[in-house]
């Protein structure tokens, strides 16, 4: 999906498939927060209307720019590096970390969260592999590697478990760890 001639649309806009109050544009004017992508524009480049949807604000988290636009971006070119560098795909599921802080954007009191975590499998190759990263909302200065975590980590964090069809043993093996080194950094 990361193929393709899909332009970057202009603007956000709100989901128009929601039922419920979304967050607006004007929630994050002047709140020190970047519309932060969950799935990035970039990995949907092969068709218009995803392309498109990327761009809903339900697709955005509140996130500081010295993450956004440095070791997120980083992190997102990263990954779509080791997919080109396949002939496979890729699951890969990123999402928002949140405490009790509680802390709010705009009027539609936007929660922010303290980080976001991504965790990448690879299912097809020999052996199969994941890898999983939490970042703080912050600048982050440190090499990348220094925010890989055991994909557990992360379901302990969020009560989900990502790969619930994953035979168990491999399962239990894959997320007890990530390892820097099956990886082309």
């Amino acid at each position: 999906m990361i193929k393709g001639n899909a332009k970057r649309p202009k603007t956000f806009s709100v989901d128009p498939i929601l039922i419920y109050p979304s967050a607006q544009n004007s929630d994050y004017y002047k709140s020190g927060f970047d519309k932060g992508h969950l799935c990035p524009a970039a990995d949907m480049k092969f068709s218009q209307t995803a392309m498109d949807e990327t761009f809903y604000l339900s697709n955005v988290s509140p996130q500081r720019a010295d993450l956004n636009r440095k070791k997120w971006e980083k992190l997102e070119s990263l990954v779509r590096s080791w997919l080109s560098s396949i002939d496979s795909d890729l699951f890969i599921f990123t999402g928002t970390l949140f405490d009790k802080s509680n802390t709010t954007i705009g009027d539609d009191k936007i929660a922010v969260p303290y980080a976001f975590y991504k965790i990448i499998y690879d299912y097809k190759a020999s052996p199969q592999k994941m890898i999983a990263f939490i970042l703080p909302n912050k600048e982050c200065n440190k090499r990348l590697t220094k925010y890989v975590v055991p994909v557990d980590s992360i379901q302990k964090l969020t009560n989900i478990d990502f790969f619930p069809k994953v035979d168990l043993p491999l399962q239990t093996k894959l997320e007890a760890h990530s390892d820097t080194m099956q990886w082309n950094w």
